[in-house]
């Protein structure tokens, strides 16, 4: 590493900084890659399930509601609403194949959907037959409310017959054996009369609780009715009796067969009612399960992208610490890089200045030295002057002073040369030293 160039140091410690922003990012784009496809998972298929589930449930239940309201009641305008109510379940079951082709994670809506729509279609048809029932019953009902004040009418026409006679006779002292004949006829027109009435009673009842076995009572109640007729008949004699009775013959026949009509509608109706309990038990059951499985497995991906997020998110926590760290050893490092080779310098620089005053002081000494020559030839001149034989004699002492003078003059052009390679190699070092302090000054910027 000590081998190393500032430039690639910083490369470097940049480079590893990139990397791992590189992975955090790729790391959250995976997590987000994964998150939108549950998100789009649970969007358009688990939430499209239980929205189409919870349809039919409701509409189902509605179906239900409205189908024995209108069992109980006969009102046109629950049988309207059950018929929607139940085309809108059956338009929910297609929206459901459409969804369960298309979709990859609903295999159990792929698998129960075609039998639910099986069961629909059988309770459908039994709604249906239900509807029918209901329609003919009400007819019927008609009748039989026609039939019923009839027979009582007819009756009652019979019994005020017999009693009017029954209080004649008593009046004109009819014999013994005609009055006991007379009150036999009036108990029996009595008893069938009752009968009537009981019969009125309980299919009334019948229907007013939707009870069958009631109705069947009823009927039953038309044995005794035909027993006590077969045992007036004997017993009539007068022409308009006989007419009475006929006509109660009659309107007891008609009577009969609308309770008849009335009980096996009622009974057919029960057994649909029983089967279409069991289809509506298996119906709601499927989509109780389905809805279930939906609710559960949506749970289980929101649950799980959840999971997943946070483990993002606390990956890329650490990945952010890594980072940060690595940045501050990095930021160490590169400072370091930097701030050692500047000291260096620094220390060199103050060696070669030390070295330069060094050599300055040498050259001030030699150019003292040369001053005090020079006062010296000024004297020895002076001297000549005045003396003309000194000099003579002095001429071989001034020749080697001049010699010495020389070689001091040489030695201070030669300091004196120094001193300037010095100072030129001084300002070559404080220009390096700019120049290396604008790089600084840039590389810190950077930085």
């Amino acid at each position: 590493m000590k081998k190393l160039t500032l430039g690639r140091k910083i490369a470097y410690g940049f480079g590893a900084l990139i990397l791992i922003s590189l992975i955090l990012g790729g790391m959250a784009l995976i997590v987000m890659h994964a998150s939108s496809n549950s998100a789009q998972i649970l969007s358009k298929e688990y939430a499209a399930e239980l929205q189409i589930v919870g349809e039919i449930q409701k509409n189902f239940t509605v179906a239900q509601i409205s189908l024995r309201t209108f069992t109980f009641t006969g009102d046109e305008r629950e049988k309207d609403v059950f018929g929607k109510a139940l085309q809108t379940v059956r338009q929910k079951v297609e929206d459901g194949k459409k969804l369960a082709e298309k979709a990859d994670h609903l295999p159990r809506l792929k698998t129960e959907i075609e039998p639910y729509g099986q069961q629909l279609d059988q309770y459908i048809t039994s709604a249906e037959q239900t509807a029918l029932i209901q329609e003919k019953m009400k007819a019927n009902r008609e009748t039989l409310n026609q039939a019923g004040p009839l027979f009582l009418t007819q009756i009652s026409a019979l019994v005020d017959s017999q009693v009017q006679k029954l209080n004649e006779e008593t009046a004109s002292k009819t014999t013994a054996e005609a009055l006991r004949e007379r009150v036999l006829k009036v108990e029996l027109s009595n008893a069938i009369r009752n009968e009537g009435n009981q019969i009125r009673i309980l299919s009334m009842k019948s229907l007013a609780d939707n009870d069958n076995e009631t109705m069947q009572k009823a009927e039953q109640r038309f044995d005794t009715i035909d027993k006590q007729l077969s045992d007036i008949a004997p017993l009539i004699h007068q022409p308009v009796n006989i007419e009475q009775l006929r006509n109660v013959k009659e309107a007891t026949t008609r009577y009969h067969e609308s309770i008849s009509r009335m009980a096996e509608l009622m009974k057919k109706r029960t057994e649909i009612l029983k089967e279409r309990s069991a289809i509506a038990s298996k119906l709601r059951e499927s989509t109780e399960k389905l809805f279930d499985a939906c609710v559960s497995q949506t749970v289980k991906t929101a649950e799980s992208s959840a999971l997943a997020l946070s483990i993002a998110q606390f990956a890329m926590f650490l990945g952010l610490l890594a980072a940060v760290g690595l940045g501050v050893v990095c930021a160490v490092f590169i400072t370091r890089s930097i701030t050692l080779p500047i000291h260096d310098l620094i220390g060199r620089l103050s060696a070669g200045a030390e070295q330069t005053s060094a050599a300055s002081s040498q050259v001030s000494a030699a150019s003292q030295s040369l001053a005090e020559g020079a006062s010296e030839q000024a004297a020895s001149l002076e001297e000549t002057s005045s003396s003309l034989e000194e000099m003579a004699s002095m001429t071989a002492h001034n020749s080697e002073n001049a010699d010495k003078a020389k070689s001091l003059a040489g030695e201070a052009r030669q300091a004196a040369d120094n001193g300037t390679g010095e100072m030129e190699k001084m300002n070559l070092a404080m220009e390096a030293i700019k120049k290396s302090s604008d790089d600084i000054s840039k590389i810190i910027k950077t930085i």
